[in-house]
C-alpha cells in the first residue's frame, strides 16, 4: 500500500505560501511517502460565510477590549489578499496549485473519516502561520483536530508573533499539546509552546530552505514563461502597500540606474514612476525573476528566504501593517540566527546600512546543518506514526 501523508496549510493567494507548501511536498517525496495537500471545502458558502461572521461577533462580544482590532484584522485580511495581485497573478498561482501540487478538496467531515482510516500514516499542518498567535477566529482543520492525536505532526507551523494573544492562550494551548511531534519555525515558538503546554519542541526551518539553490533553478528553468532582464535591476515584492521610506529606497535605486521590476506589487504609488516595469504571474516566474535580480527589495517572509538561497544582495523592510500586530517575529528570528540583521529596516534607512557584505559562505553552513536537522526530524517523526 503507497504510503500517504496528509497536508494542512496555507497555500493560496501568495507566492510564499504556495512555495512552502510544494517544497514540503518534495521533502515528503524524499522520504519515500507521497503528500496530499487537504484542500478544504465548504459545502454551503452563505451559510459558511454567516457563521463566520456570527463567530466574529460573539468573538467581539466575549473580548469587547480588543474588538476593534479584531475588525482592523478582519479588514486588513481583506485587503491585503487582493490589493496588489492582478488577474494573471491569481491564475498564475492557482495553475500552480493544479499543476505543481498533489491536492484534494475535502469537506471537515471527509478529512476526519480519512484520517482514521490505514490510507494516511501521519498528518502535517504548517508550515507558515498556520497558528497566527493574533489572529482571533480559530480552524480547527489547522490544528489538526480531525486526525487522532498519534498521527499529528507540527512541521515548521509559525505564530507570527513573538507570543500568544491572551485571547488565544487557553485553546491554542489545549490543541498543541495534543500532538505528538512538534516542531515550530522560531525559537520565540520554541519558548511559547514550552510556556503553554511545558513540552518542547524543535525547531526547523521553512521549507523553501529545505531545498536547495539548484534543486529550484532545476525547476523554475523548466516551468517560469516570463523572460530575465539583460541588465541588473531591483526584484521589488510587497505584499502591502510600501511606505514613504520604502519608496525614498526606490528612488535612490532608480537615481543609480537601476530598473524596477515590481513583481504581483500592483500599487499607484509604482505607476507614477517610469522605471517600473511590472511583472507576475506563476510562482515559476517569482523564482526567476528574484534569482536573476542583481537586488531584492521586499516586506516578505519568503523572498528573503529565497535570497539567502540565491545569494542575492536583500534589503526587506517592515511590513507596513494595516493593523496593530507586528508578525516581523518570522523575518527578526532568521535575520538575527544568520547575524544580518542590519538587513532588516524598520523605518528609516541609511547607506551604512547596506555597506556590510552578506557572509553568504557562514549562512550556506548554517542552512545546510538546519537542513539535516530539520529532515531528521521530519523523518523519525513519520517513522513513529507509522508504527502507531
Amino acid at each position: 500500500m503507497e504510503r500517504k501523508i496528509g497536508q494542512i496549510t496555507l497555500y493560496n493567494y501568495n507566492y510564499g505560501s504556495a512555495l512552502q507548501c510544494f517544497a514540503t511536498q518534495q521533502v515528503v517525496q524524499e522520504l519515500k511517502y507521497s503528500c496530499v495537500l487537504f484542500r478544504q471545502r465548504v459545502k454551503n458558502k452563505k451559510l459558511y460565510q454567516l457563521f463566520y461572521f456570527l463567530t466574529a461577533s460573539v468573538q467581539m462580544v466575549l473580548h469587547p477590549t480588543d474588538a476593534i482590532e479584531f475588525m482592523r484584522m478582519m479588514k486588513a485580511k481583506r485587503k491585503t489578499a487582493l490589493s496588489a495581485l492582478k488577474e494573471n497573478d491569481f491564475q498564475g498561482i492557482q495553475k500552480f496549485i493544479e499543476e505543481d501540487i498533489c491536492s484534494v478538496e475535502a469537506t471537515y467531515r471527509q478529512m476526519k473519516r480519512a484520517s482514521h482510516t490505514d490510507e494516511y500514516t501521519a498528518f502535517l499542518s504548517g508550515s507558515d502561520q498556520v497558528w497566527n498567535g493574533s489572529w482571533f477566529l480559530r480552524n480547527d482543520a489547522y490544528f489538526l483536530k480531525f486526525a487522532p492525536p498519534g498521527k499529528r505532526i507540527a512541521w515548521a507551523p509559525s505564530f507570527g508573533i513573538d507570543h500568544v494573544a491572551s485571547y488565544n492562550c487557553r485553546r491554542f494551548a489545549k490543541d498543541i499539546a495534543s500532538y505528538r511531534h512538534l516542531s515550530v519555525r522560531e525559537k520565540s515558538g520554541v519558548q511559547i509552546i514550552k510556556q503553554l503546554t511545558g513540552q518542547t519542541a524543535v525547531q526547523v526551518i521553512d521549507p523553501v530552505l529545505l531545498l536547495t539553490a539548484q534543486q529550484w533553478r532545476a525547476l523554475y528553468q523548466k516551468k517560469a514563461t516570463t523572460k530575465v532582464l539583460s541588465k541588473p535591476y531591483v526584484f521589488f515584492y510587497f505584499l502591502n502597500e510600501p511606505s514613504s521610506y520604502v519608496l525614498d529606497y526606490l528612488d535612490r535605486c532608480i537615481a543609480d540606474g537601476l530598473p524596477i521590476v515590481a513583481f504581483a506589487s500592483n500599487y499607484d504609488c509604482l505607476k507614477k514612476r517610469k522605471q517600473v516595469i511590472f511583472e507576475g504571474g506563476s510562482p515559476w516566474n517569482y523564482l526567476m525573476l528574484l534569482d536573476g535580480a542583481a537586488e531584492v527589495c521586499s516586506d516578505s517572509y519568503h523572498a528573503l528566504a529565497f535570497s539567502l538561497l540565491f545569494h542575492k544582495k536583500m534589503c526587506i523592510f517592515r511590513r507596513n501593517y494595516l493593523h496593530s500586530s507586528d508578525q516581523s517575529e518570522r523575518i527578526t528570528s532568521i535575520m538575527s540566527q544568520l547575524g544580518i540583521q542590519n538587513r532588516f529596516i524598520q523605518k528609516e534607512w541609511r547607506p551604512e546600512d547596506f555597506k556590510e557584505p552578506i557572509p553568504f559562505e557562514k549562512i550556506d553552513q548554517v542552512l545546510w546543518e538546519e537542513r539535516s536537522q530539520a529532515k531528521e526530524f521530519l523523518k523519525k517523526a513519520l517513522e513513529e506514526c507509522e508504527q502507531v
